[in-house]
């Protein structure tokens, strides 16, 4: 099935680069704007190293037509200050460096890039504004636990090659980026419970804060996760997330994207958009909880055994368009709210008490039976 939508296939140009918006020539299993085969997801040729660039979906197309990796991602909107390259294969941790810019270009087009052989060496090492690389590999043994993070305006980047697939797949190999902030993921392949989470019995694709959470300015791109409990799960206190570009699917014990919060905490400016999310086993996309200035848009989400999208307990000035829900089986929208032990004085002090706020204007985003200020528009079936 291929969606041409002309309101998810239009073209812009950004710092320079001709950019595709929306889903472009994306299928209902591949998200692959360029239309050339590759992207993310099950139903693709491969990952993409360009999917604003029909012509490039290697590596080596990409050195060629832009003139080194670290420009391939600069056209992705990366800029890292130094590069550390992990090859699962055939790297080695006593002779792995790290490389500038310029040098990385240069030791990537020469294939003689001095890589790591996993992370485990270089984890206090990293600094605020670096990338990790990570090459192909299907990796069963060491996990991504960010120790340091970014800061403003220099995230800490975590890449897959271009053009190359990285899968995480066993209980051992998995992200949690829990209480970690300025962070950009890129890339990455999550599969067959490949994440347990120290927050519950469900095995998560990517875990993203926990309660009293100070996750925030976190960026999500090109993952697919699949047969796993939930595909992406976050949960309080979530602020600036960005997942876009990404699949999940066939999720066996929950929902696509989980999200959610409770109490006093607010999860504010989370955006989920061009996300191919189907056949899990709860929702495809849960908004759960107090949600304020949030975005679910140019989704396409169909064949989940509850509800395509969801949004319970509380959400507000949000917004929810250009999306395509479909055969879902329990029903397409669900916008509800449900008894639940949310706090007593201004709602959330303890969480085992039951909520007694009344619906006024100034707790809406508080109490959990506020769903007001919200656009639904462009919604196809």
């Amino acid at each position: 099935i291929t969606l041409a939508l002309f309101l998810l296939a239009t073209t812009s140009i950004c710092s320079g680069q001709a950019s595709i918006e929306g889903l472009g020539n994306s299928t209902a299993t591949c998200v692959d704007k360029d239309g050339d085969g590759y992207g993310t997801g099950a139903g693709c040729l491969g990952q993409d190293a360009d999917d604003n660039d029909a012509t490039v979906h290697t590596a080596a197309q990409a050195i060629a037509a832009y003139g080194g990796i670290h420009e391939t991602y600069v056209r992705r909107g990366y800029n890292p200050l130094r590069y550390w390259l992990i090859d699962p294969v055939g790297g080695n941790n006593a002779t792995g460096t790290h490389y500038t810019p310029a040098a990385f270009d240069a030791c990537t087009a020469a294939r003689t890039c001095l890589a790591y052989l996993d992370n485990t060496t270089i984890l206090t090492s990293i600094l605020p504004g670096d990338a990790v690389v990570v090459r192909a590999a299907t990796i069963t043994t060491w996990a991504f636990y960010p120790i340091i993070q970014g800061t403003a305006n220099t995230p800490v980047y975590y890449l897959t090659y271009p053009g190359e697939t990285v899968t995480l797949s066993s209980t051992s190999a998995k992200w949690d980026l829990m209480n970690k902030s300025w962070f950009v993921i890129d890339g990455f392949r999550t599969i067959n419970n490949a994440c347990t989470t120290s927050m519950g019995t469900n095995d998560q694709g990517v875990v993203i804060g926990p309660s009293d959470s100070a996750s925030h300015d976190i960026i999500i791109r090109h993952l697919e996760g699949t047969a796993c409990g939930s595909g992406l799960w976050g949960m309080v206190g979530l602020v600036n997330v960005l997942i876009e570009e990404s699949s999940f699917h066939d999720n066996t014990n929950s929902h696509g994207i989980y999200l959610g919060t409770r109490g006093l905490i607010l999860n504010s400016n989370v955006t989920v958009r061009r996300v191919l999310s189907y056949n899990n086993n709860y929702t495809g996309i849960q908004f759960n909880g107090r949600f304020v200035n949030s975005e679910m848009s140019q989704n396409i989400v169909y064949g989940n055994q509850i509800s395509g999208l969801s949004f319970e307990n509380g959400s507000y000035n949000s917004r929810v368009y250009a999306n395509v829900v479909f055969d879902n089986i329990n029903k397409q929208i669900n916008v509800a709210t449900y008894d639940g032990n949310e706090g007593t004085s201004a709602c959330g002090v303890n969480h085992t008490d039951v909520c007694t706020c009344s619906p006024v204007v100034n707790q809406a985003a508080i109490c959990p039976w506020s769903l007001h200020g919200n656009a639904f528009v462009k919604i196809g079936r």
